[in-house]
């Protein structure tokens, strides 16, 4: 055995272990879990194809091979089914829909389940070792229909999953950035809710769909090359079985969270220049702007700056900001309002979400511990926890959005200047 079918082999391993825990894991919600699982399953069954190729055991037996190459067309719905239910209460018939790709690419293969096992084998030897053979592509175009022949030939069906896949990763980058804009709507800190690391998975899936068809794809169709990079797709799952196994195992349920917020608010995004009231300092480089009529929210616009001045007086002076698992409805709470009144009034008054209304009073409140002689020795993770926030990098973030420098630097800047 090569080194190359040891590493796939031992991916398939890891794939049906990793799966086991996913499907018993007694983390609810489970129906998300299932649904990585079975892109796992999926996955691995592209591996268990790329393990008969190279170790030459396709055709023993032959009439796997196409089947197996089929489930590659559930990758993109089992990946935005998974998003879905991380993000969603409830899941529909209608989105069984998302398989008919599949299911026709099964149709569409039908025919060879009627050839004899010897003609399989030469359809599998011309599409996965004797694609350049004359010899091999005369007997496969004598066993099958033009159709076929053309679909096979120019692997149609392998561009055909690339555009689905790569279609379905745009929908994910999509959901998500919504699903983060509701998040900052009803969430202080969002380091246990948000869903990074599988934007950074969809966003790696697109550059990987990028250079296997640049690099491969291409040049099978149009140059009869097998490109340059013959193995790197199986190497590739198997990094990417470890990835997101991995983090879905530690990604925290978030799905009570999604819930409750949407239920306390409009959940629409902010204006894109958020401010203050004319006079009325919220937070670091912020922009005022006027206030606006509530001609539809049922809101007094008196009664909007009344509420207004409730929210920044109560989170001031209870300094609820320094409460890193502060929410809206916990907010609402102190101020006395409905938490769909504080929605209201943080995007209509004040141009921000409730992310970024929080966020500006922990930033403004590290400006004044900065500026403090007693507090110079204090670290800046330290600081981060001090104000409010959950991680430094999350503090750092919000920072360098707000001020335009880093930390670090705006402490220097105070020293340069003293």
């Amino acid at each position: 055995m090569d080194i190359l079918s040891f590493v796939i082999g031992f991916g398939i391993l890891q794939a049906v272990l990793l799966t086991g825990l996913l499907v018993f894991s007694p983390r609810d919600p489970r129906l998300p879990n299932l649904f990585m699982a079975g892109l796992v399953i999926a996955i691995s069954g592209r591996l268990v194809l790329g393990f008969l190729t190279v170790s030459g055991q396709l055709n023993a037996p032959p009439a796997w091979a196409l089947p197996l190459e089929s489930l590659a067309f559930t990758w993109g719905p089992l990946l935005y089914l998974y998003s879905y239910t991380m993000t969603r209460q409830h899941l529909g018939w209608p989105q069984v829909l998302h398989f008919l790709p599949a299911l026709a690419s099964l149709w569409i293969i039908a025919p060879y389940y009627n050839l004899a096992p010897q003609a399989q084998a030469v359809v599998n030897n011309y599409l996965w070792y004797g694609r350049y053979d004359s010899s091999v592509e005369t007997r496969f175009e004598g066993l099958v229909t033009p159709f076929h022949y053309v679909w096979i030939k120019y692997r149609i069906h392998a561009i055909a999953f690339l555009l689905q896949f790569s279609i379905y990763c745009l929908l994910l980058v999509a959901r998500l950035r919504d699903h983060n804009r509701l998040l900052q709507s009803h969430y202080s800190s969002l380091e246990q809710l948000n869903l990074r690391w599988l934007r950074t998975l969809t966003i790696t899936c697109l550059i990987y769909i990028v250079v296997l068809l640049i690099l491969k794809r291409i040049p099978q169709m149009f140059f009869g090359s097998h490109g340059v990079v013959q193995d790197l797709p199986y190497i590739a799952l198997v990094l990417i079985i470890y990835m997101i196994v991995v983090a879905a195992l530690y990604q925290p349920s978030i799905l009570h969270g999604v819930i409750a917020a949407s239920g306390t608010g409009s959940g629409s995004p902010p204006a894109p220049n958020a401010g203050a009231a004319p006079g009325e300092e919220v937070g670091p480089g912020v922009a005022a702007v006027p206030a606006v009529k509530y001609t539809r929210s049922g809101i007094s616009l008196e009664d909007a700056q009344r509420f207004k001045t409730q929210l920044m007086d109560v989170t001031r002076q209870q300094q609820l900001f320094l409460e890193t698992e502060l929410t809206l409805p916990d907010l609402a709470a102190a101020a006395e309002i409905t938490p769909h009144q504080v929605s209201q009034v943080l995007n209509g008054q004040l141009g921000q979400n409730f992310f970024t209304f929080i966020n500006n009073y922990r930033i403004n409140y590290a400006k004044e511990l900065m500026a403090d002689p007693d507090k110079d020795g204090l670290a800046i993770v330290d600081l981060a926890f001090e104000v409010g926030f959950k991680s430094k990098s999350s503090f750092y973030d919000a920072f360098k959005k707000a001020m335009n420098q880093t930390p670090a630097h705006y402490r220097k800047s105070l020293k340069t200047d003293s």
